[in-house]
């Protein structure tokens, strides 16, 4: 009996944990950024990319190091004379090394170029980090906004259902039109559309989410909406003046450009270096031997060579080919500091046109929710009047709709002010949290 009682107990507790599924994720704004800096792939991608800089640079130090190879050879040979045959041994083994001295600075700045590019991997996994950032923070509104309009379009639907019920008795009753009570089901009809047209959307924007979290889409996550007062933190703004200037003190789009330039400089001084001799020193030890056993275990003590020497590689007709790289290095310096001037320039307009349109987000969401509070009131006051029948079904209906687009232009603005007030927070450097 115990027996049998404790496998129902075992399989009812299973079966429980089955019901529940797997857990489900549950994230707030600023855990959903860190879990996408974390776990995206082309954040892990950019990583790698980096590591391979560092690894380009490494090797760039050691080709300053001496080399060192070493060879051998061993081979029979037979001989036959009229007296006998004969087998002779011979082998020769060395060891050699070169090192280059000078070559016009090339492998130095070689290796400065290679520090560069390591730094400009950095600059570039921080650039693609804002860019997910945004991302992120986009489609997380965006399934919080949904999700807010469906609850609202749910309270919507539900007065809707109650007019349609009444608009039956009274179209039973007589008093009120056939066209009337039709009336009341096609917007019945409506109100159900946008409710689950908001479900659709707000599960698009969840699926956008985790494809930027690099979740897969069977699992199950939840976005943790803030309460309703902590919007009002990213009302203020910023002085412009503080705004530029902490942004444009660290925005790595900025210093990729500026990078690119340092870059080309090393490339012009490279090119350079090829019209200079080139300095290198070598040596060797080596031993050999031809004959039997004997020869090769005395060959270590009587055979030994042993040479240094130093050698110099004078440019001196190579059809053109190093002034025309350095013509176009020149020209890819220019290039690089015209696009960096270009780039700075450019992100200052986008900027204060981005901060110029947070401004007139503000007051847009200021004004759509003045409108909303007012429409609202006023459909809950028809509403009343029309259960009293004062007023006709056009009436009531004319005032949902007004109100259930206030209240769509209301959410909008809001949620685009508060997305694009974060954006802001992403440039200069903050931790976004709503």
């Amino acid at each position: 009996m115990k027996r049998i009682l404790t496998t129902i107990l075992l399989f009812a507790g299973l079966t429980a944990f089955a019901q529940q599924g797997p857990p489900v994720l549950k994230l707030t704004l600023n855990d959903a950024i860190n879990y996408a800096l974390g776990n995206n792939f082309n954040q892990q991608k950019l990583i790698i990319s980096k590591n391979s800089a560092e690894e380009d640079l490494q090797q760039s130090k050691r080709d300053l190091l001496p080399n060192l190879s070493g060879s051998l050879s061993q081979g029979v040979s037979n001989g036959q004379n009229s007296q006998a045959a004969n087998t002779n041994l011979n082998g020769n083994y060395s060891i050699n090394s070169q090192a280059t001295l000078y070559n016009g600075g090339q492998s130095r700045n070689n290796i400065r170029k290679n520090q560069l590019l390591m730094e400009q991997s950095g600059s570039k996994i921080s650039q693609s980090q804002n860019q997910l950032a945004i991302s992120v923070i986009k489609s997380f509104l965006s399934v919080l906004m949904n999700e807010e309009l469906r609850k609202y379009q749910q309270e919507v639907l539900k007065i809707s259902e109650e007019q349609c019920k009444l608009g039956e008795v009274q179209f039973s009753a007589g008093k009120i039109l056939k066209s009337d009570y039709l009336l009341l089901e096609a917007q019945l009809a409506s109100d159900r559309f946008n409710y689950v047209n908001s479900e659709v959307k707000r599960e698009s924007a969840l699926l956008e989410l985790k494809d930027y979290l690099s979740i897969d889409p069977s699992k199950s996550i939840e976005v943790v909406a803030p309460d309703s007062g902590i919007y009002a933190d990213a009302l203020p703004l910023p002085e412009l003046t503080k705004f530029l200037g902490e942004t444009l003190a660290w925005l790595p789009d900025i210093e990729i450009s500026r990078q690119n330039m340092d870059m080309a400089n090393l490339d012009l001084k490279i090119a350079k270096g090829g019209l200079t001799p080139a300095i290198s020193i070598g040596g060797s030890v080596s031993s050999g031997y031809t004959g039997g056993t004997s020869s090769w275990s005395s060959q270590f003590g009587n055979n030994i060579n042993e040479q240094i020497s130093v050698s110099i590689s004078i440019p001196v007709w190579n059809r053109g080919k190093v002034k025309s790289g350095i013509k176009q290095s020149q020209y890819r310096r220019e290039q690089a500091e015209i696009e960096a001037k270009e780039t700075e320039m450019s992100i200052r307009t986008q900027l204060e046109q981005e901060y110029n349109g947070v401004v007139a987000e503000q007051n847009k969401f200021s004004a759509a929710e003045t409108g909303y509070n007012a429409y609202k009131e006023n459909f809950d006051s028809y509403r009343l009047q029309y259960n009293e029948g004062l007023i006709t079904t056009a009436d009531l209906l004319q005032q949902q709709n007004n109100y259930l687009s206030a209240l769509s232009n209301y959410l909008q603005s809001k949620y685009s002010f508060l997305l694009n007030r974060k954006v802001l927070d992403v440039y200069m450097g903050l931790e976004i949290v709503i």
